[in-house]
């Protein structure tokens, strides 16, 4: 099963430093740095924060891609924020070992046609350059590019593999599955191997 759980509002760093498992803290300072990037630390941390509302323990670590996971716990996740949402999708009770997880998020109305079109050309795989070329739309783009960096994301390639990466391949050999959907004016897309999950839920958070 799949759940996407989502805040419209970044939480107080110093809130999330009191109210976070010291052990899960402890590790997110061992692999970032807050300098001056309060917004994005603000974010990730909100996401560990939503994590622990949805009930799930375990030792927290990042692998040295930076991929964030629980140790002892039959759980992955993957976090994302766009503007001031932030999202975390967690893969909860999969049979499939070391079953993966990925999500991104993007605002809308970021981004002209023309500089749509420039990103496709140097981002875009064949298959998905072809796909937005016969829907030049900003629906079409951002579907294409969330579901890019929600797969890279599950297979923790990160940004070195965005490139190689045919979303459009990669749907029809149906191998993973992709959940798309909308909160607000934001976009979302969701990867797991197709055998790991079969629903989908957004639970919007408030505090």
């Amino acid at each position: 099963m799949v759940t996407v759980y989502v805040s419209d509002t970044m939480m107080d760093l110093q809130v999330l430093q009191d109210a976070l498992d010291p052990q899960w803290l402890a590790a997110w300072n061992a692999c970032h740095k807050i300098g001056k990037k309060q917004a994005a630390a603000c974010a990730s941390l909100t996401g560990l924060y939503l994590l622990s509302r949805s009930g799930v323990r375990g030792t927290l670590l990042y692998e040295a891609n930076g991929k964030p996971k629980l140790l002892d716990a039959n759980v992955d996740f993957s976090i994302a924020h766009t503007g001031s949402y932030v999202f975390c999708a967690l893969l909860l009770g999969s049979s499939v070992r070391n079953a993966r997880i990925g999500l991104d998020a993007e605002c809308t109305g970021r981004f002209s046609i023309a500089v749509m079109q420039e990103l496709a050309t140097r981002w875009f795989a064949k298959g998905e350059r072809e796909a937005f070329a016969k829907a030049p739309t900003e629906d079409t783009f951002l579907r294409i590019w969330t579901r890019k960096e929600a797969y890279v994301k599950m297979t923790g390639e990160g940004m070195r593999a965005l490139q190689s990466t045919d979303t459009v391949l990669i749907e029809r050999e149906k191998k993973f599955l992709f959940w798309d959907d909308r909160k607000d004016g934001v976009v979302l897309s969701v990867c797991v191997p197709r055998d790991c999950a079969d629903s989908y839920t957004l639970v919007c958070f408030e505090e």
